[in-house]
């Protein structure tokens, strides 16, 4: 248990990972049995324990911690779904469901049901030797297609000099959000890694006293992987995806500059391979062909993390 939910325990000799499923299948834990280290950031202490949300719940109330699923969008969005004009909570509704789960072939299922759009989204989870395998389904039990919005949002531990592994092909990235102008306006196009103009580099996390937070998104990538190095421990944690589903990749870089109206900031990476480059589904709907299921028909994707030593 933890604070009262239950949880569900992965592991073999190299790696754990532990889910709960009553908080939207939350991942908690992402680590290396071997040296100890966690790599997914755990709730702040002004979060107190673990907390049930509700249906259309604020995200940043909460603990703001782990892995969720954000889906069928991020920010809070209109759509038309058979004629019915319906609004979306913030990260989607999937982040606070219960979620069913069961034993399946060596590892875990977990799966949730639409509340305003009929569908199923499930995750199954299997370890292979230093790696986590997350296969994906997403069903469309409606009667009409749907436009959806999909996004990894884990949340890791980061330190002083921890460092972001990106592809080179990486060269500019479209801000979507920013907490301060120093970054411009939504919808700027950026070079990567100075995204401000000047010498700072963003891709080695400073200390909280940089006071800076910022939604970033690449442009279509070639290939797809992401990590994060823990410079104090000297391992990676490396994220790997099919970009012909999952063609790029959000970047949620907290150093010290968010939540905006707390006294007590965050200092954290969310490394977010996604299907469209912005948080909201209003944007994606009419852009997009990868956000786009018909009726009765099932999609699936994968999503590899693995745990090696070094930079990776």
């Amino acid at each position: 248990m933890v604070d009262g939910f239950s949880k569900l325990t992965l592991e073999n000799n190299t790696i754990r990972t532990v889910f709960i499923p009553e908080l939207g299948g939350k991942m908690i834990e992402i680590s290396n049995k071997q040296t100890g280290t966690q790599f997914l950031k755990e709730p702040q202490a002004s979060y107190g324990p673990y907390q049930k949300a509700s249906y259309g719940d604020a995200f940043g109330k909460f603990d703001a911690s782990g892995f969720d699923e954000c889906f069928p969008t991020i920010s809070p969005s209109e759509l038309n779904v058979d004629g019915r004009n319906i609004t979306l909570p913030d990260h989607g509704e999937l982040w606070c469901q219960s979620w069913k789960h069961e034993d399946i072939n060596a590892g875990i299922k977990l799966t949730a049901r639409g509340i305003q759009i009929d569908y199923e989204f499930s995750k199954t989870i299997r370890l292979i030797d230093d790696s986590i395998l997350i296969s994906y389904e997403l069903i469309n039990r409606s009667d009409s297609p749907f436009n959806y919005l999909w996004s990894a949002h884990p949340l890791l531990h980061v330190v002083e000099g921890s460092e972001l592994l990106l592809p080179r092909d990486i060269k500019r990235v479209s801000m979507f959000w920013a907490s301060d102008d120093s970054f411009g306006a939504k919808g700027d196009i950026l070079s990567w890694p100075n995204l401000t103009g000047d010498n700072t580099s963003f891709s080695t996390i400073p200390g909280l006293s940089a006071g800076k937070a910022v939604k970033v998104f690449s442009d279509r990538l070639h290939t797809g992987y992401a990590g994060i190095y823990r410079s104090d421990v000297d391992e990676s944690l490396m994220f790997r995806f099919n970009v012909d589903q999952i063609p790029y990749l959000g970047l949620w870089l907290c150093y010290g500059g968010w939540p905006v109206d707390e006294q007590e900031k965050h200092l954290t990476v969310g490394l977010e391979p996604t299907n469209y480059k912005s948080d909201s589904l209003e944007e994606s709907a009419n852009n997009n062909k990868h956000s786009y299921i018909d009726s009765g028909e099932t999609i699936c994707w994968e999503l590899e993390l693995s745990v090696l030593p070094g930079k990776a």
